[in-house]
């Protein structure tokens, strides 16, 4: 409660933006890309399309993106705890999530293999991305730069869900949606 007080006697010290540094906005740049290649608020819909699927059995499969997180997620952390590789991992998140969808275009692959690998890489993006903050802020604007972070995400998130939306309204297709993903 005090800090907050503070803060609002201080205000905000808008020159405190220089510290941020090229290392930080490439890592929220990163964050933007890998968020508008988030597919978990349509996957259902994609499911249903693509393979056939009545809405019960797409929201079952759907369910996979969130429970590859629980043992994924641990393993990552002690990657990033023990050897660091945030960039490596990162640049492994963006490979998974092309893979995945791309094999969500084709019906004959079993959804759940694309559905595993871009659980994976979500819960490694993160778990990376928010992690690099840490490295590359001082800890005055620990809090600011996850804020940021944040903040592109979920523009990320939006745009994503928008883009796809307006993809699948004007063709009445999920390909165009994989295609954006995709590109």
């Amino acid at each position: 409660v005090g800090g907050g007080k503070a803060l609002c006697r201080r205000g905000i010290d808008w020159q405190r933006a220089r510290e941020f540094g090229v290392l930080f906005w490439l890592n929220c740049a990163l964050g933007l890309v890998l968020n508008l290649l988030s597919f978990e608020h349509v996957a259902v819909v994609v499911l249903a399309d693509t393979f056939g699927l009545d809405e019960t059995t797409a929201s079952s499969y759907s369910s996979i993106l969130y429970a590859v997180a629980l043992p994924v997620g641990p393993v990552v952390g002690v990657l990033i705890s023990l050897y660091g590789l945030r960039a490596v991992l990162n640049g492994l998140c963006s490979v998974l999530f092309i893979v995945a969808h791309v094999l969500l275009v084709f019906p004959a692959v079993n959804p759940a293999v694309a559905l595993a690998l871009h659980g994976a890489a979500t819960v490694t993006m993160f778990t990376t991305t928010p992690a690099t903050v840490a490295l590359l802020l001082p800890p005055s604007l620990h809090g600011t730069g996850f804020g940021i972070l944040n903040g592109v995400y979920q523009i990320g998130e939006l745009t994503s869900v928008l883009a796809w939306g307006a993809l699948y309204d004007a063709t009445r297709t999920p390909l165009a949606g994989q295609l954006f993903f995709v590109s």
